[in-house]
């Protein structure tokens, strides 16, 4: 296989691997395009945090999830606040701070309450649970669950918590003495669960799938969101709003609510600037739009949905009463507005879905038009709505403001990723929490191609982009964000945050539970007789080369670290899993690693190994 790179690549390969060798962590990123010294007003723009121009130091945030807020039927509102790592507990009747509970590198996530008035929340950066009396924070206890615990509730009835796992895992956990009972589902990417007495129900995060699942994590039924045709291309093709990415479900009575994006399919013109803002869709602008979706909780028919202008729908909450939801959008930081109530009667029925195109909201309500980086939202037992601001650390209660304290959290490269460039869409939208949507794109002269993953070391994977034509991050923010995303001009130093805050960005660990033996087998043959470490070495796994091993053209060679949690996979998304890239007609064969003549179990080693990358 002949590599198409030239000599200052090859240079900086062999520099790199001469660090990494030396253990010296010297690795130096490409130098960034010149980019011409423009004053601040004229780069800023209105759905962007100003504080991104002021050169601020750096700081290393999470990205953005959503769901950190949880308020009871006795207004006690827990906020998790993963920027500082730690937990607050408010008296929002009092409105008072009761006390916080500091979990260092636990990254909170969603929360839940017991029969008994615990309170438990996920730490997804440790894989543990939190769990505390309100009245005692002093005693709180953190548990092992698994490596990545995304969604959780509460069954009163059976008096467990269920927690559901990025890699399929569903965990019952007894709340009084953590122990557990694991379950493997037959599906994985779960988010968000729902408890009811026999079954459960879950959403998968990048498809924005719900799946009803019965207690031994078998799937009952899927339900998938409704897609939209909204208009027709030149060439008299139907332009489709498909569901993807379910940032946040929450349930409320007998109402669901999915806070999701909806994606067009429409092909993809890069010849023109600002063409990710969807030549054919109006209104909402962009290729990727906001929504929220509802269900009804006792059959899980749809029965609404809006789409909504604005990045980053990611919490989502109903009103008590039913006749209020309240969505944020996290990709509205500045002049914008981020928190959206919407009544439920104005909700499209499911009939007229095909004729809607998107609701372009007022400012909002006095309560929230004075509310910016909004994170996430609750309602009280009376219906009054509470507000999650990120920083500074504010919890708005009917627009009253409770300060929450803590330093400041800002970084101005966190900000560029999650805010809306311009045109209703943020670098997040199609690359949420640093990963991917899953989805494959079209384009025009270039065909279909699926949107690649940013964690777990980006820098040292130069160039980018699947034909390796952008070699620094500096050159893709200029023709991304800048020309195609209708961004503002960024100068050196606000390139340099976003590539400094992208590139931390923790890598995969890789699934758990698979079988210890085949994954010792797989990769024997992963480093010999298969030679896929030949392009797949290195930390990342990847040789950073742009190559063609027979499927279509040069492409670059993408790193395999979380590779599983990536599918489909390949260029184009033509392998929907691991063992249908092993597929001449998608894989290439043999020109892409030497695997015909390996048996099927020695494939299914050799794809054990890769699932704990």
């Amino acid at each position: 296989m002949k590599a198409t790179n030239s000599s200052p690549r090859l240079l900086a390969t062999i520099t790199r691997l001469v660090c990494i060798l030396a253990a010296a962590g010297c690795i130096e990123p490409s130098p960034l395009p010149s980019v011409p010294a423009l004053p601040p007003s004229s780069r800023q723009s209105s759905h962007l945090d100003p504080r991104i121009y002021e050169n601020r130091p750096p700081q290393a945030l999470p990205p953005i999830s959503g769901g950190t807020l949880f308020v009871n039927e006795y207004d006690i509102a827990v906020v998790s606040d993963p920027d500082r790592d730690r937990v607050v507990v408010v008296d929002l009747a009092r409105r008072r701070v009761q006390g916080q509970i500091s979990v260092p590198q636990g990254e909170p996530g969603r929360i839940a309450e017991d029969g008994n008035g615990r309170f438990h929340v996920l730490l997804r950066g440790t894989g543990e649970l939190l769990s505390f009396d309100p009245e005692r924070l002093d005693q709180a206890q953190r548990r092992p669950l698994c490596r990545y615990p995304r969604g959780i509730d509460f069954v009163r009835n059976a008096n467990r918590l269920v927690v559901t796992c990025r890699d399929g895992w569903i965990l019952y956990v007894n709340p009084e003495d953590g122990s557990i009972q694991r379950r493997r589902s037959d599906v994985d990417d779960l988010r968000d669960v729902i408890a009811y007495d026999d079954h459960y129900v879950a959403t998968r995060f990048r498809s924005a799938e719900l799946v009803d699942l019965d207690g031994q994590g078998h799937v009952k039924n899927t339900i998938h969101l409704m897609s939209q045709t909204v208009a027709f291309d030149h060439n008299n093709r139907p332009i489709t709003l498909e569901p993807n990415v379910a940032w946040r479900m929450r349930k409320t009575g007998n109402l669901i609510a999915v806070a999701h994006q909806v994606s067009s399919g429409q092909e993809i013109e890069l010849s023109q600037p600002d063409s990710y803002g969807g030549a054919f869709i109006s209104s909402c602008q962009g290729l990727v739009r906001s929504a929220v979706s509802l269900l009804s909780a006792d059959d899980l028919q749809i029965v609404g949905m809006a789409s909504v202008s604005g990045a980053l729908p990611v919490d989502v909450a109903v009103s008590p009463n039913g006749e209020r939801v309240a969505l944020v959008l996290a990709g509205e930081q500045g002049e914008s507005q981020s928190v959206f109530e919407i009544e439920t009667s104005t909700v499209v029925p499911r009939e007229d879905f095909a004729l809607i195109s998107c609701i372009d909201f007022p400012s909002g309500s006095p309560e929230t038009s004075s509310i910016r980086g909004a994170i996430a939202v609750a309602y009280t037992w009376d219906n009054k709505l509470v507000v999650q601001q990120r920083d500074p650390a504010i919890l708005w209660v009917g627009g009253v403001p409770i300060h929450l304290g803590g330093p400041e959290r800002f970084d101005a490269g966190h900000a560029i990723f999650h805010g809306n460039a311009g045109l209703g869409l943020a670098c997040a939208s199609c690359h949420p929490e640093g990963g991917d949507d899953g989805r494959i794109w079209r384009f025009s002269g270039f065909g279909a191609l699926r949107t690649p993953a940013l964690h777990g070391g980006l820098l040292n994977t130069a160039p980018f982009h699947w034909h390796g034509d952008l070699p620094t991050i500096g050159h893709l923010v200029d023709e991304v964000f800048e020309r195609r995303m209708g961004g503002p001009v960024m100068g050196r130093l606000e390139q340099e945050a976003l590539a400094r805050w992208l590139n931390q960005l923790p890598a995969s660990r890789g699934r758990e539970g698979v079988d210890a033996q085949a994954v010792e087998r797989g990769a024997r043959l992963f480093w010999g007789e298969a030679r896929c470490g030949e392009c797949h070495g290195g930390p990342e796994y990847t040789n950073n080369q742009t190559m063609d091993v027979g499927t279509g053209g040069a492409f670059q060679v993408p790193p395999l670290i979380g590779v599983s949690f990536r599918l489909p996979v390949m260029h184009n998304g033509c392998a929907k899993t691991l063992l249908d890239r092993f597929d001449p007609a998608c894989g290439g064969g043999d020109r892409h690693g030497t695997t015909s003549h390996l048996s099927r179990e020695q494939i299914a080693d050799l794809i054990a190994y890769m699932e704990t990358l």
